[in-house]
Order: C-alpha cells, then structure tokens, then sequence
C-alpha cells in the first residue's frame, strides 16, 4: 500500500489525449451524455470523442466554410453551432449529420457564439465586428442586426440568464452589454485591466448578478452588475461567497454611458496560459 506522503506527491495524469486533428483546437462542446466531447478546429473538421474509450467516433464531420473558430451547444443538447472562417454558421446535429440552410450575413469570420437561454435564438460574432441575432426557429432569419460593436472583433458572447441582455467582448479590450431586443448598448464597460493581451470569454453568473471576463493575462475579473449598469434585472437568488476578498472599487461615467470600474473581484490565474 502506498504511504500518505506517497500519495500526495503522485502528480495525476489524463485520462486521454484526443488526437487526430492537423492543426489547433479553437473550441469543443461536452455533449449531455457526459459521454462525448466535440471539437473544432483550424483543419475545418469536427470531430466526436468518447470520453470512456478515448476513441474517435467514425469519421471527422466535414463541411464548407474553411477553418471552424467556434462552437456552440444548445440549450437542448440536440444541435450545435459551428462558426466558420467565411463567415457562415452552420448547425449539426450530435451524430455528424449538418442540419439544412447555411447562414451568412458576415463579412469576415466568425469568432464567438452564443444560444438564448430557450434556444429560440443565437447569435454569432465576427472580426467584421458586428453581431447577428437570428430565429432558430424560422431558419435562421436575422432578428436583431448587424450590431455595429465598433470593438474591433468580437471575440466572446454570452447571453444573460433571462435572455434580454447579451455581453461582448472584444479586441480593443471592452466589454460591452447589448439589448438582445433591440441592439441598442446598455453600458460599455472599458477599463478592463487587460494591459497585455486581450478577452477571450465572458459570462454571466446564473442569477445575473455578476458579469466575468477572461483573457491573455491570465486573469478573471468578476463585476457586479447593478453597480455597472443598474437597469438590469437580476434573479433573486441569494449567492454566497467563500474565501473570496473584496477589492476597492472605481465608477466613472460619461455622458455616452461608457463606465470604467476598477476590479470587483479578482481571481489570479497564475498557471493558465491563453495561447
């Protein structure tokens, strides 16, 4: 039997190295079945990998588009979103099998996706730095856009809990809070302490209460909504925080509403490297 000592000094080891791309994995979804994972990548393809045996699952999905930079699961588990370099998006299903009607709309390609909460909509953002939001359910029919984010590219998506507000982020370091309704901005938030590299993701906790972002400084910043835009409704859950500290906190606000807040909460990430 192993000592104690001996056990906590055994570094843990993967269960399984996919492999079988020829180039980078920019994003991969876990199915429902907590079974199977799916990836895209530069190579254009998708591929389906059981979690349990480690194995790829029959052939690489392929499709038109040229090199896939995101993907998307719906709320369902039923379909996923694929954004592709020329700017389509395109919808599979969980057995490899892309579901009719190919949507455009993007000049340039599409880097971030995100579902409504019911899946009735999703919306995709570009290096064109706009943002489309169309029906899922009338064949992809634009509903609100383009949105003319003005940041450079839009590199990260999420959708708030209730569905009405979505969050941006994008290459000339912003965060930026929409009106899923209309497209108008709510707030842009600016200083984002991202001194050296730029968003990769944002979210929105489940309560609504709390707005994140990470990116290439290995950081995450954690906002509080109602002090960053006020108007936004939350869910009224209580939330609960544990060995968290609580930082000092700056609001500045301009007459365009563009408000730069000084960290809320931050959580170092030292050993996470964007690449």
């Amino acid at each position: 039997m192993p000592t104690t000592e001996e056990t906590q000094l055994k570094k843990p080891t993967p269960k399984y190295r996919f492999r079988g791309h020829d180039n980078q994995i920019l994003d991969f979804v876990f199915l429902r079945d907590n079974i199977h994972v799916v990836s895209g990548s530069l190579d254009g393809v998708m591929c389906k990998w059981n979690c349990d045996t480690g194995l790829l699952v029959g052939e690489p999905w392929s499709g038109e588009g040229g090199t896939i930079h995101a993907l998307a699961l719906s709320p369902d588990g039923r379909m996923i979103a694929c954004g592709r370099e020329d700017g389509s998006v395109q919808r599979w299903n969980t057995e490899g099998k892309m579901m009719e009607g190919i949507w455009t709309g993007h000049s340039d390609l599409v880097r971030s996706l995100s579902w409504s909460p019911n899946g009735n909509c999703i919306s995709s953002g570009s290096d064109d730095e706009t943002i489309l939001i169309r029906k899922v359910v009338e064949s992809g029919e634009i509903e609100v856009g383009p949105i003319k984010t003005g940041q450079g590219g839009v590199l990260a998506l999420a959708y708030s809990p209730l569905g009405d507000k979505i969050a941006s982020g994008g290459k000339n370091l912003t965060i930026c809070i929409w009106d899923s309704k209309t497209g108008e901005l709510v707030v842009s938030i600016e200083d984002l302490g991202h001194y050296d590299g730029i968003t990769l993701r944002v979210a929105f906790s489940p309560d609504g209460k709390y707005v994140a972002y990470g990116g290439t400084d290995n950081t995450i910043t954690l906002w509080v909504v109602r002090e960053i835009a006020p108007e936004l409704p939350v869910r009224d859950f209580m939330t609960i925080i544990i060995d968290d500290k609580l930082h000092s906190r700056k609001l500045v606000s301009s007459r365009r509403r563009r408000l730069a807040l000084k960290s809320v909460l931050l959580h170092r990430l030292s050993s996470f490297i964007c690449s």
